[in-house]
C-alpha cells in the first residue's frame, strides 16, 4: 500500500476501518498522506492486525503519522514503524476516543 492519499479535510491515507476486521501479512505501508488523522490507517471501528508490516514514511496533518484508532481495537506482531510524522501528536500510532486494547508484540 503506497502513495495513497486523501483530501485535507479526510482520514486514512491507505485504509479506513468501520465495522469490520482486517489483517495484514507481510506488507509494506509506505508513502501514504492524510490531512487530518492516520496517515496510513484510519480505524473507527472493528479490528485491525498487522504482522510482519512495515509503517514507513506517513504522515497526517493532525494526528497518527501511521494508524489512528478513534474506536476498535489493534494487534501489531513484528513490525517496524520508521520515519512516520503527524503535525500535532503521535507521530506512529494514536489512540483517541471509546479505542479497545491496542497490543504491540515483537
Amino acid at each position: 500500500l503506497v502513495n495513497g492519499a486523501t483530501t485535507a479535510l479526510e482520514s486514512g491515507g491507505a485504509i479506513i476501518l468501520a465495522n469490520a476486521a482486517v489483517t495484514l501479512q507481510r506488507c509494506r505501508i509506505e508513502d501514504n498522506r492524510a490531512g487530518r488523522f492516520g496517515g496510513a490507517v484510519q480505524v473507527l471501528s472493528g479490528s485491525f492486525s498487522a504482522t510482519a508490516c512495515a509503517f514507513l514514511g506517513n504522515a497526517a496533518g493532525r494526528d497518527s503519522g501511521a494508524v489512528n484508532f478513534d474506536g476498535g481495537s489493534g494487534l501489531f506482531v513484528n513490525c517496524t514503524f520508521s520515519g512516520n510524522e503527524a503535525d500535532g501528536s503521535g507521530g506512529a500510532i494514536g489512540l483517541f476516543g471509546a479505542v479497545g486494547t491496542v497490543a504491540l508484540k515483537h
